[in-house]
């Protein structure tokens, strides 16, 4: 049972990588007139600005919990990551927890739309028009 598990999680983070790296290109724009790729805005936050009350830990089940209860129809959604995450109670890295999440967020039609770096984490956010 826990070769199956082992093989089926391998099988998803492999389809998960593709999709990131289809994301990846879309994101980083493949216009071929422009000199310079789009990219997404990342802007840092000074911890005067916005006081610390953002937890430093969480798990991936948390964060997927807020995805699924997104309405239908959402136009704007943020979402704040905590730098050390588990999932099912194991350590997982932030690049494979925002995988997953990506995967669920795209399937509600909300697209990356950059990001706030945090003491604790990142908020990112996403709006319902595609990167351009």
């Amino acid at each position: 049972m826990t070769d199956r598990l082992l093989y089926v999680w391998r099988q998803r983070a492999n389809w998960m990588s593709k999709r990131l790296i289809l994301l990846s290109v879309l994101s980083f724009g493949c216009e071929s007139g422009s000199p310079t790729p789009t990219r997404l805005p990342i802007q840092t936050t000074k911890p005067k600005d916005r006081p610390v009350s953002e937890p430093s830990s969480g798990t991936l089940e948390a964060l997927l919990a807020q995805v699924a209860g997104l309405p239908e129809g959402a136009k704007k959604f943020e979402l704040f990551m905590p730098q050390d995450l588990t999932w099912q109670g194991q350590p997982v890295t932030q690049n494979l927890a925002m995988t997953i999440v990506l995967d669920k967020l795209l399937g509600k039609n909300l697209f990356p739309d950059g990001y706030d770096q945090g003491p604790t984490g990142r908020r990112y956010k996403y709006k319902s028009d595609p990167p351009n």
